[in-house]
């Protein structure tokens, strides 16, 4: 089953809840902008937004365990929700599984650079025995 991954930016441990309750969001019907309409999350449900659901209808809650949350692609209200939620990019995003393993390949990168460059210095100048166990010592605390 596909699905999207939305990750918190702080809280990794326990439960958060996404506010839904007294969200406004923008209705855009037919390219004309109805302006903010408040929104009910309904699982299978036919529509977002309040006035298009009966009454009674009750807002299911959305929470985020351990910092994630997995949202499959065929929930189309939950992930419209999520996209257009004002907290959206400022406590919790989209998972970039591919931007994110990038940042991780080029902080490895960096690493493997500057330990190339530390054992290709001048070890007069960093005051290192290369012999012996000395040489490990040196490489870290040069890089501290």
């Amino acid at each position: 089953m596909k699905q999207s991954v939305y990750k918190l930016k702080t809280k990794k441990i326990g439960q958060w809840e996404l506010p839904i309750k007294d969200i406004l969001l923008n209705k855009i019907e037919q390219g004309e902008d109805l302006g903010g309409r408040r929104i009910k999350y309904l699982k299978g449900g036919k529509s977002i937004w309040a006035d298009d659901l009966p009454e009674f209808a009750v807002s299911e809650k959305v929470w985020f365990i351990d910092g994630f949350l997995f949202v499959p692609k065929s929930d189309k209200n939950l992930t419209y929700i999520l996209e257009n939620h004002p907290w959206n990019n400022l406590h919790f995003s989209i998972q970039d599984t591919e931007a994110d393993a990038k940042a991780e390949l080029q902080a490895e990168k960096a690493k493997d650079e500057v330990i190339n460059l530390i054992s290709n210095s001048d070890k007069g100048k960093n005051n290192c025995n290369s012999n012996g166990y000395f040489w490990s010592f040196c490489i870290i605390t040069n890089t501290i």
